[in-house]
């Protein structure tokens, strides 16, 4: 399997951002395909966000924990 960085590092090589002024269109098509990246109407790419909330607890260091703490904001999915 091909990772996007391997894939990236091989187009550069072959200099396509020179010759090609659309070398990236193809290949963003594909990853919206694979509903790993989203578009809007001007044709912008962005990785798909994730929400950290929904994938569990994070954490964080003690002393940031106590700061989030005395804001007195929830920060129940926050962990030290």
């Amino acid at each position: 399997m091909i990772t996007l960085k391997q894939e990236l590092n091989e187009l550069c090589r072959r200099r396509y951002c020179g010759r090609e002024l659309e070398w990236a269109a193809s290949f963003l098509k594909d990853l919206l395909g694979k509903d790993l990246v989203e578009a809007n109407s001007m044709n912008h790419y962005r990785y798909k966000s994730s929400n950290s909330k929904a994938k569990g607890k994070m954490a964080v260091a003690p002393l940031i924990l106590g700061i989030l703490q005395r804001s007195g904001k929830d920060f129940s999915w926050v962990t030290s």
